[in-house]
């Protein structure tokens, strides 16, 4: 017993200078080592009072520019050249075609006035559609234009056309004054006083195309202003209405043509009458200073149920205007109504 402990210890003596142990041993005998355990690595500490470093900033290479605002879009015009030269030269077709009639009439041994100046006046109605038609092209255009792009510049377009209609009727107009007395002066008695009435009707188209004009006007910006480019349709309807009311106006003047009109005392003027005219002309003043409001306004969409509603009340009135039997006003009161009418055109020529 002695002899076998003594051994023992022996074995694990020399194990032991060995580097080995009976666990070890014992492991490998049976197939199984054994894993020593890992000490864990000691963390190191920070020395007292020493901060963070912060992260560095980058470098001028790496930081972001800052994007530069977006400057707005300069709004785009519309370019009327082709549409003004085509109203020009449909306002010098028409008054030569005027003057023609004029001289082949005068140079008659016996002239018709009764038919002269009917044919006058319906070339009239026919000149103010045909100019009208030119505006229109202008307001097409500007619509397809702003269709495809919303900075056009459909106002100043607008006031152009607008500065066009005026310019080219207004020639038109002087022209056939100066045609008119031409032929009063080479005309005289019972014949003179045919012309002057015939003259009357001639300046009922005058007054039928402004008309036309400032509705469709009216009605074009109305739309642009909504958003709405699709103004074929308008411009449609108020043509529908516009051939409505020249057959109408037709239709009367061939009646009284029939017919033996009193002359009126061309010195008697009609109070009634001049204080409806003062009446008409004092509505204009108030839709031009609304007009005037409306364009300069910085929300004009606020203002459109007003604008419509002068829109509707100028579209009556001028209808009134336009059922006024000029040829039976006497010389007083005819003067009074053109001198109205005359003033109320050039207040609607609004600017800008």
């Amino acid at each position: 017993m002695k002899k076998g402990l003594a051994l023992m210890l022996a074995l694990i003596m020399v194990l032991s200078l060995a580097g080995c142990s009976l666990t070890g041993l014992a492991g490998d005998l049976f197939g199984k080592k054994q894993e020593e355990p890992k000490e864990p690595e000691p963390v190191p500490q920070e020395a007292p009072g020493t901060a963070e470093p912060a992260p560095e900033e980058p470098g001028p290479a790496e930081k972001k520019p800052e994007e530069e605002p977006e400057e707005p879009e300069e709004p785009v015009a519309v370019e009327l050249g082709d549409i003004r030269s085509a109203v020009g030269e449909e306002v010098t077709a028409s008054l030569n075609t005027l003057e023609t009639i004029q001289q082949r009439e005068l140079s008659a041994e016996k002239p018709d006035v009764k038919a002269w100046t009917q044919t006058l006046v319906d070339e009239a109605d026919a000149a103010y559609g045909r100019i009208l038609s030119r505006t229109e092209d202008g307001y097409l255009l500007t619509a397809a234009l702003l269709a495809n792009d919303e900075h056009i510049d459909w106002k100043t377009a607008m006031t152009e056309l607008n500065a066009l209609w005026n310019e080219s009727v207004d020639r038109y107009y002087t022209g056939w004054d100066s045609l008119r007395e031409k032929g009063r002066d080479s005309l005289s008695g019972d014949v003179s006083k045919l012309y002057e009435t015939c003259w009357a009707d001639g300046f009922q188209a005058y007054t039928a195309g402004w008309n036309a004009m400032h509705t469709e006007q009216q009605a074009v910006e109305a739309a642009l202003a909504a958003g709405d480019t699709d103004i074929a349709p308008i411009l449609s309807r108020l043509a529908q209405e516009r051939a409505e009311e020249l057959e109408h106006r037709q239709a009367e003047r061939a009646a009284k043509a029939e017919e033996e009109p009193e002359e009126p005392d061309a010195d008697e003027q009609d109070e009634d009458f001049r204080a409806m005219m003062d009446g008409y002309e004092a509505f204009f003043d108030e839709c031009a200073g609304f007009i005037e409001e409306y364009q300069n306004s910085a929300d004009p969409m606020s203002m459109m149920s007003q604008y419509l509603a002068y829109v509707e009340k100028s579209e009556a009135i001028f209808k009134k205007i336009n059922d006024i039997d000029v040829a039976s006003l006497s010389e007083a009161d005819r003067a009074y109504y053109q001198e109205v009418m005359s003033r109320i055109y050039e207040k609607l020529s609004v600017e800008g």
